[in-house]
């Protein structure tokens, strides 16, 4: 069996179709993610760019509009998603600037109003060198965690909102990795 992938294949382990239990053989290492073992830097992702690779431009097993770009402008549009500049100064953020977006080259259509997505990826790109998410992406990651977090009735943030970890931790800080340490994942 190849890779697993997104297809109309009805075998189920040959497709990442669905919402199913994955088979134990697919089990999650940690180490990849995190700096868990000295002797095994994790795998470090490339950076955060606006450029799609190539397989995205045309998406399997889809008959309209098969670049993922076509689709995320016709999604955010048909949402009604504000541009990244609007959401920036909601936030009270100074956003990026045209020239910075490099958008207006492609269509006027786009002066001061770049597609929420692409500012993102952009916002990233510029601000930080692509190593994480700018303020705006962050925010936005931030208050869907924090949110989800806050309708869960059971979570730690809803049942002792003053509570904080006291774990071992490697640094100065309370990391990922330590909490992972500390569940046995690793």
């Amino acid at each position: 069996m190849g890779q697993p992938s997104f297809s109309d294949d009805p075998e189920p382990l040959s497709n990442l179709n669905g919402f199913r239990p994955l088979p134990p053989e697919w089990g999650f290492d940690w180490r990849f993610f995190f700096e868990l073992d000295e002797d095994r830097p994790p795998q470090r992702a490339l950076k955060i760019d606006t450029r799609l690779a190539l397989p995205l431009g045309m998406l399997p097993g889809v008959t309209e509009q098969r670049s993922l770009a076509h689709r995320n402008l016709l999604r955010g549009y048909r949402l009604g998603l504000p541009a990244g500049q609007y959401v920036a100064r909601a936030m009270g953020i100074d956003p990026l600037s045209d020239e910075q977006l490099g958008l207006i080259e492609l269509s006027t259509q786009f002066v001061d109003r770049a597609p929420l997505w692409f500012y993102i990826l952009r916002e990233a790109e510029v601000l930080c060198a692509g190593e994480r998410l700018g303020p705006v992406g962050g925010r936005i990651v931030g208050e869907v965690l924090i949110g989800l977090l806050y309708e869960d009735r059971l979570s730690y943030l809803r049942v002792e909102p003053n509570w904080s970890p006291v774990l071992p931790q490697q640094g100065d800080e309370f990391q990922m990795a330590d909490l992972i340490r500390f569940a046995g994942a690793a």
